[in-house]
């Protein structure tokens, strides 16, 4: 039932060819990186004109930059992202979630599977590096949240947060081809 919602399921062979690759164990990096590139290309060049996509990286831009500011809740609001007054990493990515959905709601004829596979990969990106980086020997409290988030608005540590955002964004569409293509087989 789910393709009717999502359109027809993409192609899987050239994400076959990459797990392949990756099977075979001892792969040059540049190797892997242009399969991954060929097998990406189509999906990303169809959620382009994707506007809940498109609203997913920006958002995934300016939250940390909003985590940066003197008022983090009325930062966010700016960006259209409800919260309360002193906001939780939670409450940032609930409201993140929600965003994303309200494009998709807005633009349906447009809408492609990477405007969720993005809303999951930054979601994932955010959450997992600020816990990563969160105080172990004290409870964290939502100001070493938005600290940590914040952390994530420079070049050097937004790198980082960018990495794991597209590892994430790969990663989450092969595993979605490898769905479709399971369950269009058993069709």
């Amino acid at each position: 039932m789910g393709h009717v919602r999502l359109g027809n399921p993409p192609t899987t062979r050239k994400w076959r060819e990459v797990v392949d690759l990756l099977n075979q164990g001892d792969v040059s990096v540049s190797d892997l990186a242009e399969a991954v590139e060929q097998a990406a290309d189509r999906s990303l060049a169809e959620a382009v004109d994707d506007p809940a996509f498109v609203e997913a990286l920006w958002l995934f831009l300016k939250v940390p930059q909003a985590a940066s500011s003197e008022d983090f809740a009325a930062a966010l609001g700016k960006l259209g992202l409800q919260v309360p007054e002193s906001p939780t990493v939670t409450d940032v990515l609930a409201a993140f979630d929600g965003a994303i959905e309200k494009a998709r709601g807005q633009n349906k004829r447009s809408l492609t599977d990477f405007s969720l596979i993005a809303k999951g990969a930054a979601i994932a990106a955010l959450q997992g590096l600020v816990n990563d980086r969160l105080p172990t020997l004290w409870k964290s409290t939502r100001e070493d949240e938005r600290t940590t988030l914040a952390t994530f608005a420079s070049p050097e540590r937004f790198g980082e947060l960018a990495q794991r955002f597209f590892t994430n964004l790969v990663g989450f569409h092969a595993e979605l081809s490898r769905f479709f293509h399971r369950e269009v087989s058993h069709l």
